[in-house]
């Protein structure tokens, strides 16, 4: 055997031991890259199929004011749950991401009226909750939530205006969404933003 032959084989093995090390990073770095496209691209089309489905039902039920709408198991009104939200709770509606739709069709409107979200905020003591709520795109308002005030309702007011037409698509959204288990402050291991009981409108 050639002692040069040898050790130019022991020289290269390192060097073909980095480069197998550094193609399967790359392959895992790809591997997960794809993941989280898929993922994303799994929870839109969830979203909108939601969506869909919501301004189906809510056009087949319009409501009139004053009304209270509210969710949890087997409630009717769950139907008008767009993207977003978790199965519903025997006392509400947990948001499970950053943004979550709900839709309403409303008849005679006349006048501005006023909507009320009964509804408590996740929240980690070492971050507050901002909660911002549009209706078709237009900023009804937004709210700071934290362990002092996580429960307080949500009031506001719509314009006339924004509901000439008598639908409404709202958007809820939170800063962040994340489990009391990976907080260690809870056994749910669901992702939460806002737990939403009803909305009122009067």
């Amino acid at each position: 055997m050639d002692p040069a032959k040898a050790d130019r084989n022991l020289d290269a093995a390192p060097w073909c031991r980095w480069t197998l090390f550094v193609i399967l990073l790359a392959l895992g770095g790809c591997y997960i890259a794809a993941y989280d496209f898929f993922l994303a691209r799994s929870e839109n089309f969830i979203s909108v199929q939601r969506n869909q489905a919501a301004a189906t039902f809510s056009g087949e039920h319009p409501v009139e004011l004053p009304i209270l709408i509210s969710f949890g198991v087997d409630a009717p009104d769950n139907a008008r749950l767009g993207g977003g939200w978790h199965l519903p709770d025997h006392d509400g509606v947990w948001s499970a991401m950053t943004d979550a739709w709900i839709e309403l069709r409303v008849s005679n409107i006349n006048a501005d009226f006023d909507l009320r979200f009964d509804a408590i905020a996740f929240v980690d003591k070492r971050h507050p909750q901002t909660i911002t709520v549009t209706a078709n795109g237009a900023r009804l308002g937004s709210w700071m939530r934290n362990n002092t005030n996580a429960s307080d309702a949500l009031d506001m007011r719509v314009p006339k205006s924004l509901a000439q037409h008598g639908r409404l698509v709202i958007d809820v959204h939170t800063d962040y969404v994340d489990s009391p288990f990976r907080l260690r402050t809870g056994p749910d291991q669901r992702r939460l933003g806002i737990r939403l009981n009803s909305i009122e409108l009067r």
